[in-house]
């Protein structure tokens, strides 16, 4: 992406053993904007990722439903040298095949979870409880990754919808990623 466009590159490294859940919050863009956002992690063999990414269609309540020029999307994953999961898209309103990501919801509200736990990968009864998750205004599907881990992808009608989803589908994954209070997650203790 050229011109005046904002970017975002991240880069994570986990080591053996570490554990990162990252849950930054939604991302909004605004009327016109250009955005690229790119991420590389690499995480060691037995480390562990939970990390949720959300798009909304833009300010709403403003009247600013994909109202942007472009959102330039890319996220690798590697797992012990492999590259297990690999995200890159361009969202582009104007353009005719984004006709067809407004469907079924004109102003959908999109998440993408990466879950990378051997456990998670091993055992994966979990998954009915995510699809049961499924109703009129939400779309979920889940797909195993070729090591370690899962990709999830959901499309909401509009943001309570997304945000009871998300919380389903983290109470779904406590049992391999117990939540933790503020205090534990910084300092490492309960």
């Amino acid at each position: 992406m050229n011109g005046n466009a904002a970017e975002l590159r991240q880069t994570f490294r986990l080591a053996k053993g570490a554990r990162l859940e990252f849950c930054p919050a939604p991302f909004i863009p605004q009327r016109l904007s250009l955005y690229k956002q790119s991420g590389d992690i690499s995480i060691e063999d037995g480390g562990e990722l939970l990390m949720l990414e959300t798009i909304t269609p833009g300010r709403v309540a403003h009247g600013e439903s994909f109202r942007y020029q472009a959102i330039d999307w890319e996220c690798n994953v590697t797992y012990a040298g492999r590259l297990v999961l690999r995200e890159r898209f361009v969202l582009e309103p104007d353009s005719p095949a984004f006709a067809a990501m407004k469907q079924p919801f004109p102003k959908g509200y999109y998440a993408s979870v990466c879950v990378i736990s051997e456990a998670v990968w091993e055992d994966d009864s979990w998954v009915e409880e995510i699809n049961a998750i499924q109703s009129d205004d939400l779309r979920i599907g889940a797909s195993r990754l070729v090591a370690a881990g899962w990709s999830i992808k959901l499309l909401a009608a509009d943001s309570l919808v997304l945000q009871r989803a998300t919380a389903q589908l983290r109470q779904a994954l406590a049992r391999f990623f117990p939540a933790q209070d503020h205090q534990a997650r910084i300092f490492g203790y309960a």
